[in-house]
């Protein structure tokens, strides 16, 4: 196992089974120490928190159609003898 190359941060290594499992462990653990494997997740969530903020109102009155139109499919059921234990 050695370093890429000078003033490398990523480690190679010699071939072996067991230096492969090393060194994936190694960089497993380094980016979970220094939040690396994390970062591109918490970007994400505050692009969404974003998202979800400025279309906030649109979101709402979705769900609401949504909610309307289960309930107008559930009643067409019902009036065709379709029991509510089964919706």
């Amino acid at each position: 196992m050695k370093l890429t190359g000078p003033g490398s941060w990523s480690l190679q290594s010699s071939g072996t089974k067991e230096d492969e499992i090393r060194v994936a462990l190694l960089e497993v653990d380094c980016k979970d120490a220094s939040g690396g494997a994390r970062k591109p997740y918490d970007i994400l969530a505050e692009y969404q928190a974003a998202q979800i903020k400025d279309h906030q109102a649109e979101l709402n009155a979705l769900a609401e159609d949504k909610a309307a139109a289960v309930e107008r499919a559930k009643q067409i059921l019902r009036d065709h003898g379709v029991a509510d234990a089964r919706l």
